[in-house]
């Protein structure tokens, strides 16, 4: 892009009819030189008629007329499904459990000064009954 034009946000005039959702989004990628990645579930045709729109609102305005999601990571676009969105999310999520789980215990070593043994074992098995047992104590 020009250094004059660099500035001022490209604007798109696309007019389609019954076009695949995928041809559309390989136009606007093109036309602004963007990485492009659409997932195989990704299908379906889209009509519309947009005119002096800028770029990033034409793309946003076909990914959401369709049902899409868009994510960016670096300068690739990502487009899919919300199901996919879904999916993808709950097997991260499932992952992220599964490496808690699989994470090492904790031990910890206490050592008890100026303690007797047998006090300190008798007042822990004490404690419920004296919480639960108001009778006569």
């Amino acid at each position: 892009m020009p250094a004059a034009q660099a500035g001022k946000a490209a604007k798109v005039t696309l007019v389609v009819d019954d076009v695949p959702v995928v041809q559309v989004l390989q136009a606007l990628a093109e036309q602004e030189r963007q990485n492009l990645v659409v997932s195989p579930d990704v299908s379906g045709t889209l009509s519309l008629h947009l005119t002096d729109v800028p770029w990033k609102q034409a793309l946003q305005t076909v990914v959401n007329s369709a049902g899409l999601v868009l994510r960016q990571e670096g300068n690739i676009l990502h487009v899919h499904s919300q199901a996919w969105q879904k999916e993808h999310s709950a097997r991260q999520d499932a992952e992220r459990l599964r490496l808690q789980a699989n994470l090492p215990l904790e031990n910890r070593s206490i050592s008890l000064q100026y303690a007797d043994a047998a006090e300190t074992g008798e007042s822990g098995r004490e404690t419920p009954e004296r919480e639960g047992n108001h009778h006569g104590r």
